[in-house]
């Protein structure tokens, strides 16, 4: 199995703290746990990760996950996970 560096973006600290503590009994590494747009792009350019997981909805933050993911991958080409909460209301 491939270790990866990876870079956690997430404004919920239990979510993050989850997601890392998993990542990190895998063996991976966790570059940064950003909690938001500018967290994250400080962190890319102290340690490039292998992989970003990206909450789709960052609150208090200049751009959604979406947007960060897509400005991290133009900075440093790396695949990006998406993690976030659908709510399927009822018509």
């Amino acid at each position: 199995m491939n270790l990866l560096k990876i870079l956690i973006v997430e404004d919920q600290l239990i979510t993050a703290m989850d997601i890392r503590e998993t990542l990190e009994e895998a063996g991976h590494t966790i570059t940064a746990t950003a909690r938001n747009y500018e967290e994250a792009m400080q962190s890319l350019k102290k340690q490039q990760p292998d992989l970003a997981i990206t909450d789709i909805k960052v609150e208090d933050s200049a751009a959604d996950g979406i947007v960060t993911a897509e400005r991290l991958m133009a900075q440093h080409s790396m695949p990006n996970l998406f993690n976030g909460q659908f709510r399927i209301q009822n018509a």
